[in-house]
């Protein structure tokens, strides 16, 4: 039966009320549970409005025996049957997590079923979750039901937030307006937010602070899923605004349809004046702090020398650059990308093509691209309907492009003044050059790089960018020349060496150019430039990592995966910006600085052969920890085993004196042994002995005779 068929045969039930339909869901989940021994319910991370998920759980299962643990639990827990919390973190803006979290509790518990929830298979990773997943998957709406009813065994039950009893919230009437729109990652960012807005699931201080405020209006108005679920349980009226995907909608029409609920025209909303132009290009937006250092990179960008005129087209009078400009849920990155591009390219007098390649952005993201790029001819703006990342999507580009050159230029990265035309010149006054690197500079006036170099042995290949972490008003770059490879922040290549050694997707993003670069130059040796007058400005922000942090070790599984990938390839351990595997996992380095480069080989080969859940799953767990000790443990383990061993010796030699002193000992007991039996031999030839018998007759004789002799003097 198709998915559409199965969402009409729910449609064509006989019409039922709010706390029918509730019921036939609540019987629908406990029957899928059953009654387990070893029940675990795995709580989430979330706000307000996930509390409120599980609180609804809690009262779902208040008859049954289980135990609750947080999703940080996990990796050390087992058992027979597993509820994953229900929420909306299957879909486009928080879907780095649950993903892994169904992968480990299929590798941990027999049984895995996930609560109510959405699901947006148009994200590859959940698409390829659900699609390998053996666990049964309850959708909370008919919309997520229709995407994952052909890729699991899936069915269709009430969000869990509805079992919770919210009677105790419903005494006083409530009065005026609630504005409750979001503020977070799945903020749509389309229109401006009322003056009066509370994020109240992220502001509030408790669950009960939260229903409270809910409960203290008349009218909510949210873009948020669980205040419109809370609002109208607790009787109120509630305007609703789709937010960046179908869950709000699709959870109104499935659960609330006797409920005072309305759906706000966007353009009869106030919050959707934002008064800002969705069209347009314009610098990417920044901070004052990081405005301040793009007007000194400005300034000395206008300083340098211009170089000599380059021909920008070809024979036939087609521009020989093409940008390569890839975008994923970023628009205004993008447009600030492009700008730059454009800017430089018209005041240099250079003609350039815009290739954009849109990665599985949102519907948003797709809009407002549409309309910046679509008024300018020389923007090419391609949608693919998969994340390709960056390798991907560059070889895709490659696939469009048809210009001698292309520039590649990161997310984020904006160009100075006069930065193509630098680059350009370059090329052409180096024939023998393959490609040539811009210098970068973060936004606090450090260097990022200015080209790179690289090491390699028969053990690993160490990538290092040239002149990081310089600040550039305090230090002179070296003039342009010579690199060993170019990092892909902006860089411009000869489009014929790409097609002779494409990019490899499976390498990361930050490594697929060292890659790339490391078999150019077997081939080619000396072809890699950089460039010192072309500057640019990366808008890059620098995430610290605690490795505490499950999405965390998750993003460092995906590098670990990266440098298995290329020591698969290259036979060697990956050291490179990003992705250097000691780096990322300072266990492996000594105390004095040696590499373990035994243990790092040994998660090489693991990572080659095994999932990236299972790993991340089993290095929760402990199970990597002989590989990935902590160094100043691991001597100080062996300093230990030193003295253990010392000691041991010590032992063993009284062990063996003891031993011969024993065997002394019993020599001596038998020969006391033997000379006893000897003495009671001549006793007992004694004893049968003639001479021994006539003594003894003797004897009784002497003791009769003064006998006599007693008895006679008593007379």
């Amino acid at each position: 039966m198709l998915a559409t068929e199965v969402v009409a045969d729910y449609r064509r039930m006989p019409p039922a009320s709010h706390p029918e339909r509730l019921q036939r869901s609540r019987e629908e989940l406990l029957g899928a549970i059953g009654e387990h021994p070893e029940l675990v319910f795995i709580r989430g991370f979330g706000n307000w409005g996930d509390e409120l998920i599980w609180a609804g759980t809690r009262s779902l299962l208040e008859l049954m025996v289980y135990r609750e643990i947080g999703i940080a639990e996990l990796p050390r827990e087992s058992g027979q049957t597993a509820l994953i919390c229900g929420g909306g973190a299957f879909c486009r803006s928080f879907h780095d997590l649950m993903p892994h979290v169904l992968a480990m509790a299929e590798l941990r518990f027999e049984r895995v079923i996930v609560l109510p929830s959405s699901f947006d298979t148009s994200v590859d990773v959940v698409r390829a979750a659900l699609e390998r997943s053996r666990a049964l998957i309850f959708a909370r709406e008919q919309e997520s039901y229709r995407q994952i009813q052909p890729l699991c065994d899936a069915r269709l039950a009430h969000d869990c937030a509805f079992f919770y009893d919210f009677s105790p919230y419903r005494a006083e009437p409530g009065r005026g307006t609630l504005n409750v729109f979001r503020s977070d990652g799945e903020s749509t960012g389309a229109r401006a937010l009322p003056p009066d807005n509370d994020d109240i699931s992220i502001t509030a201080g408790s669950m009960d602070a939260w229903l409270r405020r809910i409960a203290a209006h008349e009218l909510i108005r949210t873009d948020r899923a669980h205040v419109m679920i809370a609002a109208a349980m607790l009787d109120r009226r509630v305007e609703f605004i789709p937010g960046s995907y179908f869950k709000v909608p699709a959870i109104a029409e499935y659960a609330l349809q006797e409920f005072p609920i309305t759906r706000l025209d966007t353009e009869q909303s106030p919050a959707d004046r934002s008064g800002r132009a969705l069209a347009g290009l314009a610098p990417i937006p920044c901070s004052p702090a990081t405005e301040a250092t793009r007007e000194r990179l400005k300034a000395r960008a206008e300083a340098i020398p211009s170089p000599p005129a380059q021909a920008s087209d070809d024979a036939h009078g087609t521009p020989r650059i093409t940008a390569v400009i890839l975008s994923h849920e970023r628009p205004e990155i993008t447009l600030g990308e492009i700008h730059s591009v454009i800017q430089d390219a018209e005041q240099a007098g250079i003609a350039v093509s815009l290739l954009v390649i849109d990665n599985n952005s949102g519907e948003r993201t797709r809009r407002i691209l549409s309309a910046g790029c679509g008024r300018h001819p020389a923007i090419e703006l391609c949608f693919s309907d998969r994340d390709l990342g960056r390798a991907g999507g560059r070889g895709l580009a490659l696939e469009l492009a048809t210009s001698e050159l292309v520039l590649f230029i990161d997310e984020a990265a904006e160009l100075m003044p006069g930065a193509l035309a630098q680059l350009l010149s370059e090329l052409d006054r180096h024939p023998q050059a393959q490609a040539v690197s811009a210098s970068v500079v973060l936004p606090d006036g450090r260097i990022s790089h200015s080209g790179g170099w690289y090491r390699k042995s028969r053990e690993l290949v160490r990538f290092t960018l040239a002149h990081a972490g310089s600040i550039l008003e305090q230090s002179e770059l070296p003039p342009s020349g010579a690199c060993d490879w170019v990092p892909g922040t902006a860089a411009l290549l000869r489009r014929d060496v790409l097609e002779q050694f494409p990019l490899d997707p499976e390498m990361a993003p930050s490594c697929e150019d060292a890659e790339w670069c490391l078999r150019v130059a077997d081939t080619h040796p000396g072809c890699f430039r950089r460039c010192r007058e072309a500057l640019v400005l990366h808008h890059a922000e620098q995430v610290p990592l605690d490795y505490s942090d499950l999405r965390v070790r998750a993003r460092v599984i995906d590098m670990i995966a990266t440098a298995a990938h290329f020591y698969r390839r290259h036979r060697r351990l990956l050291r490179a910006p990003g992705a250097d595997l000691f780096t990322l996992l300072p266990e492996l380095v000594r105390p004095d600085g040696t590499l373990e480069l035994a243990s790092a080989r040994i998660l090489m080969e693991l990572a080659s052969t095994h999932d990236r859940d299972w790993l991340l799953t089993e290095w929760l767990n402990g199970g990597l920890d002989p590989l990935l000790r902590d160094a100043e443990e691991a001597e100080r383990s062996k300093r230990d085993a030193e003295a253990l061993n010392t000691q041991l010796l010590h032992a063993q030699g009284e062990l063996a004196s003891a031993g011969r002193q024993l065997d002394d000992a019993r020599v001596r007991i038998e020969v006391a042994h033997e000379e006893r039996a000897e003495a009671w031999r001549r006793l007992e030839r004694i004893y049968r002995s003639r001479l021994w018998k006539l003594g003894a007759s003797y004897d009784r004789a002497r003791r009769g005779a003064r006998t006599i002799r007693s008895l006679g003097g008593g007379r």
